[in-house]
């Protein structure tokens, strides 16, 4: 070893005893008086919602704020509320997304809109009893209008009139209208 490399390691060894003389510290301190519900994604886990096989949503859906309560565990080793978990306590409670579903499936009316649509049978289906005589009257808006609700179903911006969302299996992926905003990025 020669005479420079060992006073590089000196001088690194009073350095490191220096700082945790002074008060520092080479490991991350957690706040102990933390909520458990201000847990980064990774220091908790969640359960799944339990589904209802006749809404394909989940069975405590609040109808007024669109979102279904599940239970939250802290990971082994995580203090917070002023405990420390095991990881098999529950730590809190997170609202997840739900929908308001009444019953109008997704797929039928788009099967509705291609082979029935010129005569109002999508419409009819929606709960729009108005638009659709006057689309059967006009024969399916001399072709356009028929063409023109086969489009805007599938993106899923015509919707059902209750204001309810399509019923979806849960694990499926459902068509969702994506919306700009002023907080919206556009990249390129």
């Amino acid at each position: 070893m020669d005479f420079r490399c060992s006073w590089c390691f000196a001088l690194s060894v009073i350095l490191i005893r220096l700082d945790l003389f002074l008060g520092g510290s080479t490991k991350h301190e957690l706040k102990r008086d933390m909520a458990c519900s201000e847990l980064l994604p990774g220091q908790y886990k969640c359960s799944p919602p339990i589904i209802d096989k006749k809404t394909q949503q989940p069975k405590n859906c609040s109808l007024e704020t669109l979102t279904a309560r599940v239970e939250c565990k802290p990971a082994p080793g995580i203090h917070c509320n002023g405990k420390l978990f095991t990881g098999h306590e529950v730590g809190f409670e997170k609202e997840v997304p739900c929908n308001f579903v009444s019953g109008y499936r997704f797929d039928s009316v788009l099967i509705l809109s291609v082979f029935g649509g010129i005569f109002g049978l999508d419409r009819f289906y929606l709960g729009y009893p108005a638009l659709a005589c006057l689309k059967v009257a006009t024969v399916g808006g001399f072709g356009l209008w028929y063409l023109w609700d086969i489009f805007f179903i599938a993106t899923g911006t015509v919707v059902p009139a209750d204001g309810s969302s399509f019923y979806y299996p849960y694990y499926d992926p459902p068509v969702t209208l994506l919306r700009n905003s002023n907080v919206t990025f556009h990249a390129g």
